[in-house]
């Protein structure tokens, strides 16, 4: 990957997670974790705890949404928000364009 558009992909994480609100505690990442782990460990057609293919993986981190209180198992609607858009990574809104792939699902934001 070239530099440039690392660090693109870098400023882009610190800015979506930097919105109000945003910000997902490390003590939330072990239930995003299990959440993608139930989505998409078993299509590789193997249930071992790996996601083989992270760009084939279906996990919706809606799913996660807090229904009353907060708590390490779910997550809050900015948090979503933050998730979802270091999943997709960041496009050019003229091109329609990928600049940065985002972060694989299953793996660690932020």
């Amino acid at each position: 990957m070239e530099l440039s558009v690392a660090l693109e992909g870098c400023v882009w994480d610190a800015q979506t997670l930097s919105a109000a609100g945003a910000a997902i505690p490390v003590s939330k990442l072990p239930a995003i974790l299990a959440a993608a782990l139930v989505a998409c460990d078993a299509t590789d057609g193997l249930v071992d705890a790996l996601i083989e293919d992270p760009s084939r993986c279906s996990f919706v981190p809606a799913i996660l949404q807090c229904s009353t209180a907060k708590s390490h198992e779910c997550l809050t609607a900015p948090q979503i928000e933050s998730l979802g858009r270091l999943y997709g990574g960041q496009t050019n809104p003229r091109a329609q364009a990928p600049i940065y792939p985002g972060w694989a699902k299953g793996g660690a934001p932020g």
